[in-house]
């Protein structure tokens, strides 16, 4: 009887390991403190409660459940995931508000025990977290604060992004109460943007990420801190000095672009260095507008330039030509390469064509005197002008545009040529004419009404 008893105790021990394997899916080591003084019951309490929490009894697998945690906190690690779902779920059942706050003191105690058995200390801090900060904002935000900053500083890139956003709600509202500086919030800021970015780069479509990203540029930006340009470029200011980091620049860049603070010397500097490091097409089209805005057209038209060879879209690459060609027909004096370009344009980007033609108009007619050795002569190249602004109309354009083209075409005919003057001249209504100069274009004389 003695036999038979030993062998069912051990055959029962052996199935209730088992089931702990099976509950558990860990490997196979330091099995006795696992499982408590009393394996047995151990397992006996695990299927309880894991029957109540498959049923939704929350109530009745509250105590079991606890039974474990005490007796054996090493079993697994889905019991410490099941006891937050348990106590969330008794804290929303329950409308006593002190009741309520035991219920978070006691999620909270199951994450501490959590990274005592099982680690992942970053990892579970930024679950503690979230769960504190949604939990308890209103009434201690400084202790979420301090369990976020903490999880953020040991897990960097691998941070989860709910976690991010959490820490970047939680710095604005210590930054709100003056428990944090304003560098402090920066720095904030930058870890968290950086960790962000670093994930991105792995996975740069992660939706999770792409809408983790925007939620934090946009704490950032409704922010107090980012209510004015001035504050924003003396504190990146400080920062740009000291550290460049294409992480950094990037963040930058970022915040001062969504603040339209883009009209400062460091907004520049930055864009220039983040180029060196991180040249793109992106980086170039920037460094063109921001040249431009400085007057520097040289270099605006050499950026515009490199982003046409880094560009694979053809609607962009017909853009940066545009840009190209006004600054270097309007700005630098170059009315021939300007044209050039200008045709480029549309015919990378046929949306372009009436800003082309009226731009072309503009040229021609900006020509009349330095293209002609005479009056008669200036007004074939108002004609030609003209028919360059009535070939934009034909086109759809917007209602800007088009009061645009008819100004120039109510200019231009008004400098037509007067029938006798044509007759003077040799010509005849209706007959051909060819300009030189560098317009070199044939056109149809047309006489002032």
């Amino acid at each position: 009887m003695i036999k038979i008893h030993i062998i069912m105790k051990t055959l029962l021990l052996t199935v209730a390991l088992g089931l702990i394997f099976s509950l558990t899916h860990v490997t196979a080591q330091d099995e006795g403190s696992k499982f408590g003084n009393d394996s047995v019951k151990c397992v006996e309490n695990a299927s309880l409660y894991d029957g109540f929490l498959k049923q939704q009894n929350y109530v009745d697998a509250v105590g079991p459940w606890r039974w474990m945690f005490f007796n054996c906190p090493r079993s697994y690690k889905r019991l410490y995931l099941d006891g937050i779902t348990i106590m969330k779920k008794l804290m929303k059942a329950e409308t006593d508000a002190a009741k309520q706050d035991k219920y978070v003191d006691t999620i909270m105690m199951i994450y501490d025990q959590r990274i005592k058995y099982f680690g992942q200390e970053g990892y579970v801090l930024g679950r503690k977290g979230v769960d504190y900060f949604d939990l308890r904002r209103k009434t201690d935000v400084e202790t979420a604060y301090k369990i976020l900053f903490r999880s953020v500083e040991l897990e960097k890139g691998k941070t989860e992004p709910a976690v991010l956003v959490k820490f970047m709600q939680a710095t604005v509202l210590m930054h709100k109460k003056q428990a944090i500086d304003d560098a402090a919030f920066v720095f904030n800021y930058m870890n968290t943007s950086d960790a962000m970015h670093e994930q991105l780069k792995e996975t740069p479509n992660d939706s999770t990420l792409l809408k983790g990203n925007d939620m934090i540029l946009s704490i950032l930006v409704s922010s107090d801190l980012a209510q004015s340009c001035e504050k924003l470029e003396k504190i990146f200011s400080n920062i740009f000095e000291t550290n460049k980091s294409v992480a950094v620049l990037r963040s930058i860049v970022s915040v001062l672009s969504a603040k339209d603070c883009v009209e400062s010397e460091l907004f520049y500097n930055v864009l220039v260095e983040l180029d060196k490091l991180e040249p793109s097409e992106i980086s170039k089209k920037n460094l063109g507008r921001q040249s431009e805005k400085k007057d520097k057209y040289s270099d605006a038209v050499n950026y515009y330039k490199e982003a046409v060879e880094l560009s694979g879209s053809d609607i962009a690459k017909g853009s940066y030509y545009f840009e190209i060609a006004k600054i270097t027909g309007t700005k630098l004096g170059n009315s021939a390469s300007s044209r050039n370009y200008a045709y480029q344009a549309r015919d990378l980007n046929n949306e372009l064509s009436p800003n082309v033609y009226i731009l072309i108009s503009t040229l021609y007619g900006n020509a009349a005197s330095a293209c002609s050795a005479n009056d008669y002569e200036k007004c074939m190249v108002y004609i030609l002008a003209y028919e360059m602004a009535l070939k934009a109309k034909s086109y759809k354009m917007s209602d800007g545009l088009s009061q645009t083209a008819n100004d120039l075409i109510a200019t231009y005919k008004n400098n037509f040529p007067k029938t006798e003057d044509i007759f003077f001249n040799g010509d005849k209504v209706g007959g051909s004419k060819t300009i030189g100069c560098w317009i070199n274009e044939t056109i149809t004389i047309k006489a002032r009404e």
